[in-house]
């Protein structure tokens, strides 16, 4: 399923699923989700995304779920992105992500 806000493929594995999400500013970028042994989301891009009339950026990282609103640097794991700015934008990719109809995780598996 897709459509112009975003879509979502499962993997070759049934429990790792790709997601495509657009920033504020119209750019593509790929986030994943791999349910596999931990519930870790990743992007691999800089996010800007829109909350409201703010504008939120978030770093290239990865967000163990059982650990929320924990979430790391991609280019330097020990660099916890967890000022209020970093937090805020995992919360909205988080709400887009889950208040997006075409995304049936249920219907992947």
């Amino acid at each position: 399923p897709s459509s112009k806000s975003g879509s979502y493929v499962a993997l070759e594995d049934p429990k790792k699923f790709h997601f495509t999400v657009t920033s504020a500013n119209s750019t593509k970028h790929s986030v994943s989700l791999d349910a596999r042994a931990q519930h870790t989301i990743k992007w691999s891009d800089t996010l800007v995304l829109r909350k409201g009339e703010n504008t939120l950026v978030l770093p290239p990282g990865t967000c163990n779920l059982y650990l929320y609103p924990r979430a790391t640097s991609l280019s330097n794991p020990k660099d916890v992105l967890q000022d209020q700015e970093h937090i805020q934008a995992l919360e909205q990719l988080l709400f887009n992500l889950a208040s997006d109809e075409r995304l049936d995780l249920v219907d992947a598996e």
